[in-house]
Formats: structure tokens, sequence, C-alpha cells
């Protein structure tokens, strides 16, 4: 399952019950200029890509991103 943003905890369960044969990815955004989670997810933005809660409830998980490259940062961001 590919930019898994806000399971549930029944669907955490239930992609157990698959026994392994169901990998989940994760999209985050790292870094300070992709940090755009709030852009597209307002006030749940800090509940998307619960990581931990993934990988502490045994369940095989990925990284990915769409991104290519990072941009590099604007001298704003280099203060």
């Amino acid at each position: 399952m590919i930019h898994l943003a806000f399971p549930t905890d029944e669907l955490i369960a239930r992609i157990k019950g698959f026994d392994g044969h169901v990998v989940v990815t994760t999209q985050p955004g790292f870094w300070t200029v992709e940090d755009d989670t709030a852009y597209y997810y307002g006030d749940r933005a800090k509940q998307a890509y619960p990581v931990k809660k993934l990988v502490d409830s045994g369940l095989s998980v990925g990284m990915s991103t769409d991104w290519a490259v990072s941009p590099p940062p604007t001298r704003r961001q280099r203060r």
C-alpha cells in the first residue's frame, strides 16, 4: 500500500491479518523545504504519516517520496 497517510487502527489490524504479504509505504516530508503537509492536510497535518505507529504495530514499512531531489535551501533558510 503506497502513501499511507492516515491509517486507522482498524486498517492496521486488517493489514496485519495478511501475515506479512502486504508492505505499507509512507511519504513523509523530512526536510523544511518539503514540509508542506499543512498545505494538503490542514489541521490534521501532525497526524499524517505515523511512521512510528506503523513500525511499532509490526507491519513491514517502507519510505517513499515523489520528490526526485530536495531543492537547495534559499538564502532565508540558510540564515
